[in-house]
Formats: C-alpha cells, sequence, structure tokens
C-alpha cells in the first residue's frame, strides 16, 4: 500500500447538512448526498496540533476525487517549510508554558526543538509571509471561513 493510500480514505458518511457541509478543498465543490468525499491528511507545516507534537504537520482536508486529493497532498509537500512548523511549535509551547523564567535550552526543549531550531523560528516570521496551503483555488482563505 502506498503512502497515499494511507493518507487518502473515502469518507463513509459525508457530512451534508448546512450546520457540518463540506467542500472539496482543491475545487471547491460541494458534494451532495450520494457524491463521494474523501478525507486526506495533508502535510501542513502551518499546523501544530493544540496538545498533541505527534499531529503536527498534519491536517485533514475534503476531496472530491482521487485526484483531487493527491493534488492537496502534492501542494502541502511543496509547500512545506520547517521553520514555518518550529514557530507554531513555539507559539504552542508559549502557550502552554507562559509563565516563569525559561533558559532558551529548557523553553526549546518545551517546544520539541533544537537551540538552532528555535533560533531559526524566532527569525523565520519576520522574514516571511506566512505560507497558507489552505487557500487553494476555489476555497476560501482560513479568515473568510
Amino acid at each position: 500500500m502506498s503512502s497515499f493510500d494511507d493518507a487518502c480514505h473515502l469518507h463513509p458518511d459525508p457530512p451534508t447538512t448546512p450546520e457540518t457541509a463540506v467542500s472539496c478543498e482543491r475545487c471547491g465543490y460541494p458534494p451532495g448526498p450520494h457524491d463521494d468525499l474523501y478525507v486526506v491528511m495533508v502535510p501542513d507545516s502551518g499546523h501544530a496540533h493544540a496538545t498533541d507534537p505527534a499531529q503536527d504537520g498534519i491536517r485533514f482536508a475534503y476531496a472530491c476525487t482521487p485526484a483531487h486529493a493527491h493534488e492537496l497532498i502534492e501542494l502541502g509537500r511543496c509547500s512545506w517549510i520547517d521553520e514555518q512548523l518550529w514557530a507554531e511549535k513555539v507559539r504552542r509551547a508559549a502557550v502552554l508554558w507562559p509563565c516563569g523564567r525559561l533558559t532558551v535550552e529548557r523553553f526549546a526543549q518545551l517546544a520539541g526543538l533544537s537551540p538552532n531550531q528555535l533560533s531559526r523560528a524566532l527569525r523565520w516570521p519576520a522574514h516571511h509571509e506566512p505560507v497558507n496551503a489552505h487557500h487553494i483555488p476555489g476555497q476560501r482563505a482560513r479568515s473568510e471561513r
């Protein structure tokens, strides 16, 4: 089984009520009650899980076809920036351990980073616009949701 097969699954019961309706993140197509909908694990360097570091860099997305699911995975891979993920890990560590005096080494450890990665993560936002892998043609940007 390929890694794509591991990351892409046909959704057994696609959400279609107005409150839970989803659309393909590649083309924006809103599936009907009889259409297939695929759930895909997309690499996303802008995503750090709120509490589980094992889920960092991965988010779930919906696609209307296996081809669109594959395109979402490739887009995530192509737009991946290590420093962006490290910056997200720094944000999470700052929220989880907001008080107290820490050494750089200890804060890096809490963030799950080396001191060098911490330094690069702290410099990254000042020099780059965030990569928004979620903003794909046909899809609303995060701020529009």
